[in-house]
């Protein structure tokens, strides 16, 4: 009997990849690549007090194993599975017997604890970010108990841990949202008969930066103070110095420019990425209201934006009173599409000792490459 359109049977050509047994197909020649599990999004804030004083950690953890051997999946046998909720347990205990000194450290406890507490655990990693909690300060004065959420960029870290491997640190800063509103252009790029965009030597360089490094192996390493330093060396090569600024030729030198100051200054960094968002700014045509308002720029925000800079030469209204003459600008979004780039950059020594793990990265951090049944 031929089977029709809407039959659930294999076609004959898949046939050699599975035998049936009881009206069932079963996998013969298949081979299981990843099977990995976890718990997402678990949300917490531990409050500490010393006296009077309060300090507060507030962040969200995903954590995921793979299991020494994939019966669950294939032969649905429980036996080894380590309940999600049981996942989610074991990370709000190890935030209260341990606390959260670092994010990095707190990553590094989820993983010792699943690795030595747990023999079918063959590969663990984490994710743990952070709300931008900060003290709140009056006249100067720090608050004891009171804080501020600012959004100037989120923290997070990632751990992984292959069985009788090494355990991997990687850290980062995301959603943090820069621009410098001159010294940048974009000027000398490939052209054919579908290029419209106009050569720019002045825009506005704005966008939202993604940095994520990687320590290599675990260290005894002061994370939140290295932490602090690659933020400081990104907006430091993002803006150049505080008078006059760095010239930005494009949004990928800029990228190279803060990754080369991160490992020039940040010995523990071994490999950096940065990806960078931006999006185009329209300027408001207003010549039907009587208005100059047509310098093109590229910026992103989610609202209008209004530019004032002083200027000698193409004025756009002059201020009583002042010594300068202002340029004032009115410009609006296009939220997409938007561009994106992103670069890998490390050393090289390093690449070197880690060979294949390094070439592999993202498929281990993803739970592909680490072997089965260790």
């Amino acid at each position: 009997m031929d089977r029709g359109e809407g039959s659930c049977e294999p076609p004959e050509t898949a046939r050699h990849f599975f035998g049936q047994q009881n009206d069932i197909w079963q996998i013969n020649d298949l081979e299981v690549l990843n099977c990995e599990y976890g718990k997402n999004s678990i949300k917490f804030l531990r409050l500490h007090k010393e006296g009077k004083k309060h300090f507060v950690k507030e962040v969200e953890v995903c954590t995921h194993l793979r299991l020494t051997s994939p019966q669950e999946y294939l032969e649905g046998k429980n036996s080894l599975v380590i309940p999600t909720d049981t996942i989610k347990n074991i990370v709000l205990v190890l935030a209260k017997k341990n606390g959260i000194s670092s994010l990095e450290q707190f990553a590094i406890d989820i993983c010792n604890h699943f690795m030595t507490t747990f023999c079918q655990v063959a590969y663990v990693k984490t994710y743990i970010q952070e709300v931008p909690w900060q003290r709140l300060h009056e006249d100067g004065v720090p608050h004891i108990h009171s804080f501020i959420c600012v959004p100037d960029g989120i923290r997070f870290c990632e751990a992984e841990q292959c069985r009788n491997g090494p355990l991997i640190v990687f850290a980062g800063i995301k959603d943090l949202k820069l621009m410098k509103t001159t010294q940048s252009g974009f000027e000398g790029f490939y052209k054919n008969e579908h290029t419209t965009l106009p050569e720019r030597h002045d825009r506005i360089l704005c966008g939202e930066l993604f940095c994520k490094w990687s320590y290599g192996e675990c260290k005894d390493f002061d994370f939140d103070c290295i932490w602090k330093k690659i933020r400081e060396c990104i907006l430091e090569a993002f803006a150049g110095p505080p008078d006059c600024g760095e010239y930005s030729p494009s949004y990928q030198k800029t990228i190279n420019c803060i990754q080369m100051l991160v490992l020039s200054r940040v010995s523990q960094v071994q490999v950096i990425e940065v990806v960078l968002n931006n999006t185009f700014f329209n300027v408001v045509d207003m010549k039907n209201l009587g208005l100059t308002n047509d310098k093109e720029v590229d910026i992103i925000d989610p609202l209008v934006l209004v530019i004032m800079s002083a200027s000698t030469t193409d004025v756009h209204k002059r201020e009583k009173g002042s010594g300068h003459d202002f340029i004032k600008e009115v410009l609006v979004p296009v939220e997409a599409p938007y561009g994106s780039c992103t670069c890998t950059l490390g050393r090289k020594k390093f690449f070197e000792a880690q060979g294949h793990m390094l070439r592999d990265e993202r498929k281990c951090q993803f739970g592909l490459a680490a072997a089965q049944g260790n």
